[in-house]
């Protein structure tokens, strides 16, 4: 007998059911040995049915009491089906594009569930990477717990105090990034006097009682550490709980009104302790500034101080568009600077390393935001 001889399979209800390849139980072992010899085509086995009862096959017909006359199917061949190949690439292209995205996939996931998810029972990390905080998060003002993070820069060691009538924030600043950072970013520690008990209300939105810029003329190396000090109020020392670092670009500053007005400008003024400075302005942009510095003799580091100001004196003297006086008295000292910018290089004034000397056509509310970011107190 040979696969030719076998009769196609009948159909069922108009069709061939396929069904796995099946010897029916009670077939002799004749028929079962000769149907499990049958040759495949092509490695594939094709889809046929031999029945009990069919009267085309002779060997079959042998075999027929067996099942007591009954038509039952006793042999079927089912052809194999291929695996799509397209399936199988598709799967390994997801697989390997997991694979790429998993660190993205993980940082997301950390952002999503607020910590740092832990691998094989180990803790990666116990604080939340800084750029994946929320951009609310408020930090305790409490030392040596803190590590404060913003763009390339890390900061620590938080330590406020109280000398020489200032009243000052000392830090470590880290650059963490590869790069060497030249503070050309607005960022600032905004500081908060705090509800504890409401902090992880969403509708609770604080108001900071101070801002303090972030800033120096000395570039930090890449990987390098440094001290630093900003300016702050007695607010802050006294009642500030917490803070947050943002970056404040100048777009966002509020505006003000320039209501002081001296012959054809109108003028801001800005006083921190000693110091005064009045800034001018023709239409909001700045054109003229003026410094006064007062300091009497029986002031705590006058000699330090006045001598400070003698080598500005000296160094201002001669500038274009620089007018320096310096005046001294067994009582007191005094500075004036006085600086008409249109004929100021901006190079020449970043040079002295003055930042609150501000540059020709700066908007009025730079000048008013950021010099009160410092410690000033402004009025117009």
């Amino acid at each position: 007998m040979n696969e030719n001889d076998l009769p196609k399979a009948k159909e069922e209800n108009g069709k061939t059911k396929p069904v796995i390849q099946n010897v029916a139980a009670g077939a002799s072992k004749e028929v079962e040995d000769q149907i499990r010899q049958l040759p495949k085509k092509d490695n594939k086995m094709e889809e046929t049915r031999i029945f009990a009862d069919d009267p085309e096959s002779d060997y079959i017909e042998k075999d027929k009491d067996n099942f007591n006359g009954e038509s039952k199917v006793i042999y079927e061949y089912h052809e194999e089906k291929e695996s799509n190949p397209i399936v199988v690439i598709g799967f390994f292209i997801l697989l390997v594009a997991f694979i790429l995205f998993l660190p993205t996939i993980n940082k997301g996931i950390n952002k999503l569930i607020g910590k740092e998810i832990k691998f094989g029972g180990s803790n990666i990390s116990t604080n939340i990477p800084p750029e994946e905080k929320p951009e609310d998060a408020y930090y305790k003002l409490d030392g040596n717990s803190v590590n404060a993070e913003i763009g390339p820069i890390r900061l620590n060691n938080l330590v406020t105090s109280y000398n020489d009538e200032e009243y000052k924030i000392n830090f470590t600043i880290n650059n963490i990034s590869d790069e060497v950072y030249t503070f050309d970013k607005k960022y600032y520690m905004s500081f908060y006097s705090v509800d504890e008990n409401k902090l992880s209300d969403p509708e609770y939105k604080p108001s900071p009682i101070y801002r303090a810029l972030i800033f120096s003329y000395d570039p930090l190396a890449s990987k390098s550490v440094s001290n630093m000090s900003l300016t702050i109020n007695n607010q802050v020392y006294k009642k500030a709980n917490r803070f947050k670092l943002e970056e404040i670009n100048t777009g966002s500053y509020g505006d003000v009104r320039l209501d002081t007005i001296d012959g054809d400008y109108h003028v801001l003024t800005c006083r921190y302790y000693n110091d005064e400075m009045n800034y001018y302005f023709v239409n909001n942009l700045l054109v003229k500034v003026k410094e006064t510095y007062n300091l009497d003799a029986d002031e705590l580091n006058y000699s330090k101080i006045k001598s400070e100001y003698e080598n500005s004196y000296n160094r201002y003297n001669g500038t274009p568009g620089m007018v320096a006086t310096f005046v001294t008295t067994d009582e007191y000292f005094k500075m004036i600077n006085e600086f008409n910018l249109a004929d100021v290089e901006d190079k020449t004034l970043s040079d002295l390393h003055v930042y609150r000397y501000f540059k020709y056509n700066e908007a009025a509310k730079v000048i008013n935001f950021e010099m009160a970011a410092m410690g000033y107190t402004c009025s117009s």
